[in-house]
């Protein structure tokens, strides 16, 4: 059984901060990206595991994730796991893997989105989506590097709720 050390939101997956500050910092010896337009994309994926350098990395298809997390819980080492969306990441959890921890990065900003942290952007949807998560016992925090302190999902969670009511 794989050990998986975090399970992570950006919506560029592989990147410059996940390389040189996570999987470092981590000890990671797998990247497992979930997403369904990735594992299908044969050139984005050989873009991305370029990026990766030495490390093994998997991509997966939601649904095949959550298959093969059922039969052999991603294999072996110290997995990080990739989510481009928050939505995928909701419908893993509830799809039975269930984890404890999920940390939200980069997300880019849009016309629906406010700003949660930093350059880290929710929709008012997203935000009930992580709310979900944290409902249900997941530690959901923001954080864009490992050396930032994380910040909590609550009080993002009252002001952007508030926010969003008022039409701000």
């Amino acid at each position: 059984m794989a050990d998986v050390i975090a399970n992570r939101v950006d919506y560029r997956l592989l990147h410059g901060q996940v390389m040189s500050k996570w999987v470092p910092i981590l000890n990671i010896s797998k990247i497992y990206i979930i997403d369904d337009e990735t594992a299908n994309d044969e050139w984005q994926k050989n873009v991305l595991r370029l990026t990766a350098g030495d490390k093994k990395v998997v991509f997966r298809t939601l649904a095949r994730a959550l298959e093969l997390w059922k039969e052999k819980r991603f294999g072996t080492g110290r997995v990080l796991v990739l989510f481009k969306d928050i939505e995928t990441a909701r419908a893993a959890y509830f799809g039975a893997y269930e984890f404890p921890e999920l940390v939200v990065g980069q997300v880019p900003g849009a016309p629906d989105r406010k700003i949660a942290h930093v350059s880290i952007n929710v929709s008012d949807h997203e935000l009930d989506l992580l709310k979900e998560l944290a409902d249900a016992g997941v530690k959901v925090t923001f954080q864009l590097v490992p050396d930032e302190t994380p910040a909590d999902l609550a009080p993002i969670y009252r002001k952007l709720k508030a926010d969003f009511a008022a039409g701000k």
